[in-house]
């Protein structure tokens, strides 16, 4: 299991945007990603939100 994040600053658009992931690998080349993104401007009012799943599965032959 992996946890990740990334926090911007944008001083142009005076934006907050944040990224964490979670990463979950059960298997090799098999894993399971969480991702959620969030982007606030400095009056603290939200902008934009996301939740993305992605689960990734070898099929061995």
């Amino acid at each position: 299991m992996f946890l990740s994040a990334l926090f911007q600053y944008n001083s142009n658009s005076n934006e907050v945007s944040s990224n964490i992931r979670f990463r979950f690998i059960h298997h090799p080349l098999s894993d399971l990603y969480i991702v959620y993104n969030e982007q606030r401007n400095t009056n603290r009012h939200l902008a934009d939100r996301a939740i993305s799943v992605k689960y990734t599965h070898l099929f061995s032959f």
